[in-house]
């Protein structure tokens, strides 16, 4: 026997299971999956509209809100099938445009021992954008640059010394 995270008693699987592809792979397919899925519940929703069916009605067969389905009726009006579409617009916009943030990945390489206080700090003179911490380093973690813990140099290291420990 073993324990899960929410300390529920949990048995070994009787049969293993091969794992063909990363579980980070296996969440984008999900992903996807879910997309397809939003996008066929709004197929029946204009479906059951167009025969002539009651909003509230469809809304508890789709399993959606009732402000909802009549978000999704005036967007259907208004779009047509592009309402169909995923649109991947969620979330606020960024306050660095594409332009500033090729520009802060370039001070960022030329920028020796950078800390997300430094970072927050270039940003804030450079852009005058006063993020948060936790913003600061979540813009560095998509502009391609991971979490770093420094560590000290030794000072009498000889400067051939990854050559002298490669020879051993």
């Amino acid at each position: 026997m073993r324990y899960d995270k929410y300390n529920i008693m949990t048995t070994e699987p009787k049969v293993k299971i091969v794992k063909h592809v990363k579980l980070n792979k296996l969440n984008e397919e999900i992903k996807k999956a879910e997309i397809e899925v939003k996008r066929l519940d709004k197929l029946y929703f204009i479906r059951a509209c167009y025969k002539g069916k009651d909003i509230e009605e469809v809304a508890d067969i789709v399993d959606i809100s009732v402000p909802s389905a009549y978000r999704w009726l005036a967007q259907w009006n208004e779009e047509g099938m592009e309402f169909l579409r995923y649109k991947n617009n969620a979330g606020r916009p960024s306050l660095l445009s594409n332009e500033d943030k090729a520009e802060l990945k370039e001070l960022m390489l030329n920028t020796d021992y950078l800390t997300t206080e430094k970072l927050h700090e270039l940003i804030l003179a450079r852009f005058e954008i006063n993020y948060s911490y936790k913003q600061v380093r979540i813009i560095a973690h998509k502009l391609g640059f991971s979490y770093v813990k420094p560590y000290p140099e030794y000072d009498k290291t000889p400067p051939d010394a990854q050559l002298q420990l490669k020879k051993n």
